[in-house]
């Protein structure tokens, strides 16, 4: 059986870095166009979603170079989310 499937293929560093930089990107892009209410869903949360399925689907099709990789994504992916979400409840801003 080939476990190279649960491998990282891509260094760590640089799965945590990419999904950052595209979280914040994505965020303040929808943040500064996005002005409208969209019911009950927030901005982030919005984000939060369509980064998650585009992560989880490389993942899953074999763009990603294994599963390893797609799950360190959404992992960092999730963490920000949090982070966003406990800071707007915390602080008002």
């Amino acid at each position: 059986m080939d476990f190279s499937t649960f491998h990282l293929t891509v260094p760590l560093w640089e799965i945590i870095v990419r999904g950052s930089v595209v979280y914040w990107f994505l965020f303040l892009i929808f943040r500064s166009i996005l002005r409208r209410s969209m019911g009950s869903v927030g901005v982030s949360d919005f984000l939060f979603v369509v980064i998650i399925a585009d992560a989880s689907q490389n993942a899953m099709s074999g763009d990603a170079k294994s599963i390893a990789d797609g799950l360190v994504l959404i992992s960092v992916l999730v963490f920000w989310n949090l982070l966003v979400d406990w800071l707007s409840f915390k602080y008002k801003w």
